[in-house]
């Protein structure tokens, strides 16, 4: 790093910091120092992750969300001198067992499994020693850390994520004031079945450990293998507690994390964009970016229209407005939110946005083929005449944004196209550039065409369009079908949905799925 600034300065150049600073390997160290830090700077990461990649450059966001979920354990003797001086030296005769080693870690503490002698199954959660007392010092010490990396634009103000930062791990830090916020979440929630709360007990608990009952549990992604109905459930409860925790309780005890929350109704959506834009006045792309790397069913053209079209810019001027009324109504008088946006200025840019051009239609291949399945349409296979000689699925789900991708959405991408691949004895695959994985499977299979359901924009697109001429280089065509429905219903999709609506019966008629009268 000195020989390349020494040789800008020999240049007469001013020498670039953030790129001396944002090397691999001091992007590891950085988040390291900062995860062995623990609590402030921890908790400036946590924050400052909620924005970074999406206000802030890519290369603060790499440092910041691997503070997210990393925190180095306390070393044992380190863990036994906290308990000792918060319940005695003699602690281990009142337990059956406890287990060392953590089940979590976070920012200001880690919290281990144990069995009390009279029987009680507990989570006990311990606070790492002198966080309380260095909070001040360490947030500032990690902002003028921040500052001083050059890594932020000017124009960004850390003053408010240092000051919330500084509330946060000072309210945090007593444990005793936590363990009351959440008997009193108990009580809140003691007639809702949806929700369990595990149960504070204050005889093992101090300022500094916080004991409550252990309940079994496993992540909400397993949630994604479960019935529709089951997801149904999920999804309606975790909506009604957000909105009740907002408009009636008046707090909120869930995690802030955005990335916990993996599902929600698509009216709920409508809200959440409105709410998004004209009452909390946050860009809309980086709601469109948020719901995309999300949700399950994330899809780059429908996701990226449906906010523009609340914000007022895919049908110019006509937005949509959460109104409290309407979130009374479809929640049955359950919610009724208060100092919502009660005039929605339509959003305007200055931005041109050309349309793509649709692909000629192209029939399906006559001979042997190879089939490619992407994300955008898994069911190629019933657009085709014949069966193929081979398949191949590639995934391009890292595509959909330069920010991390939830864990749930790539999980669920993959499974879905393994499962698509099943009976055609293959995995999903995932690369950058398309073309090499799919020269090779050709070549494999001894076919010079390459067969899959058309892309129209998005990743899956992208990538195609990338390896489509080097494939013509290798001797390969790249056939990408059109479904008929799409065809003959794509070119009246010129704005809003009401346009293409009147056309629907006669689209019906075209592919003989017009109601037949009844005799």
């Amino acid at each position: 790093m000195a020989a390349r600034a020494l040789r800008e300065i020999g240049r007469g150049a001013r020498p670039d910091m953030r790129g001396l600073l944002m090397t691999p390997g001091n992007v590891t160290r950085v988040a390291d120092q900062l995860a062995r830090m623990r609590g402030a700077a921890m908790k400036v990461g946590q924050l400052i992750s909620m924005d970074a990649g999406e206000v802030l450059p890519p290369e603060l966001a790499d440092i910041m969300a691997r503070l997210r979920d990393q925190a180095h354990f306390m070393p044992p003797k380190q863990l036994r001198d906290v308990l000792n001086r918060a319940w005695g030296a003699d602690w281990r005769k009142s337990f059956q067992s406890f287990d060392v080693r953590p089940i979590a870690a976070a920012s200001i503490g880690q919290v281990h499994r144990a069995t009390l002698k009279d029987g009680r199954d507990v989570a006990i959660k311990v606070q790492y020693p002198g966080i309380a007392r260095s909070i001040d010092s360490d947030v500032a010490n990690v902002a003028a850390l921040v500052r001083m990396s050059g890594l932020l634009p000017q124009s960004f103000d850390l003053d408010p994520y240092i000051q919330e930062a500084r509330s946060q791990l000072h309210e945090e830090t007593d444990y005793e004031r936590e363990g009351h916020h959440l008997r009193h979440f108990a009580d809140l929630l003691q007639s809702d079945e949806a929700f369990e709360i595990p149960e504070f007990f204050p005889d093992w608990s101090t300022p500094e450990v916080l004991t409550m009952s252990f309940l079994e549990g496993r992540p909400i992604e397993a949630v994604s293998d479960a019935t529709s109905e089951e997801r149904n459930r999920v999804s309606e409860a975790l909506v009604n507690l957000t909105l009740c925790e907002i408009f009636e309780f008046g707090m909120m005890q869930s995690d802030p994390n955005f990335a916990n929350y993996r599902y929600l109704h698509n009216h709920a959506r409508m809200w959440f964009a409105s709410i998004w834009i004209f009452t909390l006045h946050i860009p809309w792309q980086l709601g469109a970016d948020f719901f995309l790397r999300h949700l399950l069913d994330g899809d780059p053209a429908s996701n990226t229209l449906s906010w523009r079209w609340v914000g007022g810019l895919h049908t110019k001027g006509k937005t949509y407005l959460a109104r409290p009324d309407n979130i009374a109504k479809y929640t049955e008088g359950r919610f009724q939110p208060k100092n919502l946006a009660k005039f929605a200025e339509p959003l305007t840019e200055t931005v041109e946005h050309p349309l793509i051009p649709l692909l000629t239609p192209q029939e399906p291949p006559e001979g042997p083929y190879l089939m490619l399945l992407t994300e955008d349409d898994l069911s190629a296979d019933s657009l085709m005449p014949t069966s193929p000689a081979a398949a191949i699925g590639l995934l391009a789900t890292h595509g959909r944004s330069p920010n991390p991708i939830a864990g749930a959405v790539t999980d669920f991408a993959e499974g879905a196209m393994n499962s698509a691949l099943e009976p055609h004895g293959k995995r999903a695959q995932s690369a950058e550039d398309w073309s090499d994985p799919l020269i090779e499977a050709a070549r494999n299979t001894g076919v010079k065409t390459i067969a899959t359901a058309y892309a129209p924009v998005g990743p899956t697109r992208s990538r195609l369009d990338r390896a489509e001429p080097l494939l013509r280089d290798a001797g390969l065509s790249l056939n990408r079908i059109i479904r008929p429905h799409d065809t003959i219903t794509w070119p009246h999709a010129r704005a809003g949905f009401f346009g293409l609506r009147k056309k629907i019966p006669s689209l019906l008629s075209q592919l003989n799925l017009a109601t037949q009268p009844r005799p």
